[in-house]
């Protein structure tokens, strides 16, 4: 059994560790003093780990395609909750894209469009490569899987006819950014993020503005782009931050074995991000709307989430992590259960739960 467990900043070897620990010492103790066996469940859970400042994604994009694919393996092998979401008061960037569809490359470095400047082409161009989508694929056979994974997933459109136009060539980040220094990476990286995320953010605003004055001089009405509604929601798609993706990815798989954690800040947040806070706002609103009410809860911490982190050394902080540990806890003991409980091969074999 597994548990995807998303933006919680720990040591993972520290929490394995002490749970084989206590697996052992549980085992011992109960195998002395009885004659029958036992079915002990173990609940494996995947940290999100690293630096707060440079996240995992920045430092190697390529990596968001793993926690996409993770999210399905423990969909197919756990028996309960496959996904624990902690939503917080941000939600976050957009990922640097690895693949972008030809049309889309093309669409925002056009001189015609004027979505970007000559230096940020030559920045785009400079990290981004033209390659057939039949050798992206030749390639990843004598490699991984995940690249091709991505690739054929960029668009899940069935139409026939889509496909052989969109998916036969794509732009591709090159990988070189694994030979430099993570600093020095991390600062191209933020660049070309906000290169493209701003012109992807241009060409959406002003294909509705063309659309919404079509009447308007003509003068004008070529420098608009028009873009087709498809076209649009791949726009839309590349600009889904890690925690939307992630979210959207789990709920795809199943709605009744996510657990999700919202947490609030007792000062209102602030106005600065309104589209951010938003975009947040529907991402909960979708979650809570697909979700039974045992498979959400919401936490409240004392304080603004602008002036201040959680910190445990606060005692009304300390007081929000204790109930943050136990409420959890609960749930996703509750949530086992419920869902072990049904199970035909622990209906046939267990005889005692044992609970770590």
């Amino acid at each position: 059994m597994c548990v995807l467990y998303k933006y919680v900043h720990v040591t993972r070897i520290q929490c394995t560790a002490y749970l084989f620990v206590r697996f052992i010492k549980i085992v011992r103790e109960y195998t002395e003093n009885t004659t029958s066996y036992l079915v002990i469940e173990i609940v494996d859970m995947h940290f999100g780990t690293g630096s707060l400042d440079i996240s995992q994604v920045e430092k190697d994009p390529y990596i968001m395609h793993d926690y996409l694919h993770e999210i399905e393996l423990c969909h197919q092998n756990s028996k309960s909750v496959f996904f624990l979401a902690l939503i917080g008061n941000s939600i976050g960037y957009m990922p640097l894209p690895t693949h972008i569809d030809n049309d889309i490359y093309e669409l925002i470095t056009s001189d015609t469009t004027q979505l970007m400047t000559k230096d940020e082409r030559q920045i785009l161009d400079k990290w981004f490569s033209k390659r057939d989508i039949v050798d992206e694929i030749t390639k990843t056979t004598t490699t991984t899987t995940t690249t091709t994974t991505t690739t054929t997933s960029t668009v899940s459109e069935n139409d026939e006819n889509f496909r052989q136009s969109h998916l036969q060539q794509q732009y591709v980040l090159k990988q070189d950014y694994r030979n430099m220094v993570v600093e020095k990476w991390h600062d191209e990286y933020v660049q070309l993020r906000g290169i493209i995320d701003k012109c992807l953010q241009r060409a959406l605003a002003t294909s509705s503005t063309a659309t919404e004055e079509a009447a308007v001089a003509a003068a004008a009405a070529t420098a608009a782009v028009t873009l087709t509604e498809e076209m649009q929601q791949r726009l839309q798609k590349l600009r889904l931050t890690q925690i939307e993706r992630e979210v959207l990815k789990a709920l795809e798989l199943s709605n009744d074995k996510i657990l999700a954690v919202y947490r609030e800040w007792s000062a209102p947040l602030s106005a600065k991000d309104a589209k951010g806070n938003e975009r947040l706002r529907k991402l909960k609103d979708q979650l809570t709307m697909n979700l039974s009410t045992d498979n959400y809860t919401t936490l409240v911490v004392s304080g603004n989430c602008e002036e201040t982190i959680i910190d445990p050394d606060k005692e009304e902080h300390e007081t929000y992590l204790s109930k943050f540990k136990n409420k959890i806890t609960d749930k996703l003991r509750n949530l086992i259960e419920e869902h072990i409980a049904n199970d035909p091969d622990v209906i046939k074999g267990r005889k005692k739960t044992v609970q770590l």
